[in-house]
């Protein structure tokens, strides 16, 4: 943990000297980013598919288990 966070505070001391090394994190954590909201886009798709049959019972079981998720995947996934 400690190594984790000695390499992380030399990194940030690196990138305020070296343009290049800045960008490189900049564009690294934007990377990640759009991984993750790929990944909550498929979950999202994935609680719609699995919630489908359940989902018409009620109007608010509809809202909740399908019609939420849907657009929230269609959200997230276009990124």
């Amino acid at each position: 943990m400690a190594l984790i966070t000695l390499l992380g505070l030399l990194l940030v001391f690196l990138s305020s000297d070296f343009p290049n090394l800045n960008q490189t994190i900049k564009d690294s954590v934007n990377a990640i980013g759009f991984q993750v909201a790929f990944y909550y886009g498929l979950a999202c798709l994935a609680c719609a598919w699995h919630w489908r049959r359940g989902a018409f019972r009620s109007f608010g079981d509809l809202i909740l288990l399908f019609l939420w998720p849907i657009p929230s995947a269609a959200f997230l996934v276009r990124a």
